[in-house]
């Protein structure tokens, strides 16, 4: 997370749809590669913010259904399979 980064509910269903769009690039590629590239922001969403919020507001939160457009975020042009 940025420093002095505000994450609201609102974000919520982004960046669930960022994780289940990471989970997906995972089952398409190599473990080692994937936590190389996406093992740091995956880890990051999962227990520095995620956890911020009630098991409530997560479930709430429907993700968004453009799930690969967010892994823009996340990899470099040249890393996307």
């Amino acid at each position: 997370m940025l420093p002095g980064g505000v994450i609201t509910p609102g974000h919520l269903p982004r960046l669930l749809a960022l994780l289940d769009a990471m989970d997906k690039r995972r089952r398409q590629m190599d473990e080692q590669v994937w936590w190389q590239r996406y093992g740091p922001a995956f880890a990051a969403i999962r227990h520095d913010v995620l956890t911020r919020f009630t098991p409530e507001q997560v479930r709430e939160a429907n993700p968004e259904t453009d799930h690969d457009a967010d892994l823009d975020l996340v990899e470099e042009p040249w890393q996307q399979p």
